[in-house]
């Protein structure tokens, strides 16, 4: 699933406020966390670090239902035995994740405590090296999967509109390729908040 795709669905899932554009944006929140990410049955990469950004859309008050879109990145530091897609056996795979996905938040006092499932596209992007006469260029290949994603998160609410978040969250792709056995799968823990534009 392709980042103009996300952004068209998300468009489209909140058309219909915006008919109010006050009430629009009071309901548009964007969480930003930062954390870790641990492949999961891997001996090919090493733990990295996680930076989400993310759009989310909440519907009334009373309504615990959302929508959500999340940009992931991570580099990896990755070793892989000898293969027929790259002859880089060291070095760095960059991981970006493109999801799309509905939560649900349960309110109780200052806390929110929250759920989602999401969809989505995984990209892989690592090195492969050419060797031109006396010249040595590295160029760089790009895989795509599909991926769904889990997270469960807590929000304290300093203000009605900001709040401290800690998400866990849980990945698979169920694609195999160079950098892991079987399926890709990966465990994580994020801090962040998250706030309203106006």
């Amino acid at each position: 699933m392709s980042k103009p795709i996300l952004i068209v669905l998300f468009i489209v899932f909140c058309n219909s406020s915006l008919i109010s554009q006050n009430k629009f944006f009071s309901n548009l929140y964007f969480p930003n966390s930062y954390g870790l990410c641990m492949p999961i049955n891997n001996n090919y990469l090493r733990n990295s670090a996680v930076l989400s950004n993310e759009f989310e859309y909440r519907f009334e008050n009373k309504t615990p239902i959302f929508i959500r879109i999340s940009i992931d990145n991570s580099t990896f530091q990755f070793e892989i035995p000898i293969n027929n897609r790259t002859n880089v056996l060291k070095s760095e795979l960059k991981v970006n994740s493109y999801y799309f996905g509905f939560g649900l938040k349960k309110k109780f006092e200052k806390f929110r405590f929250t759920g989602q499932l999401q969809i989505g596209e995984l990209e892989f992007k690592y090195p492969i090296i050419n060797t031109l006469s006396n010249n040595i260029e590295v160029d760089f290949l790009k895989d795509k999967y599909v991926s769904f994603k889990t997270c469960l998160g807590l929000e304290y609410y300093i203000f009605d509109d900001f709040a401290f978040l800690i998400e866990a969250f849980y990945s698979i792709s169920p694609s195999s390729n160079i950098f892991c056995k079987s399926n890709y799968q990966t465990f994580g823990l994020k801090f962040g908040i998250t706030t309203t534009l106006f």
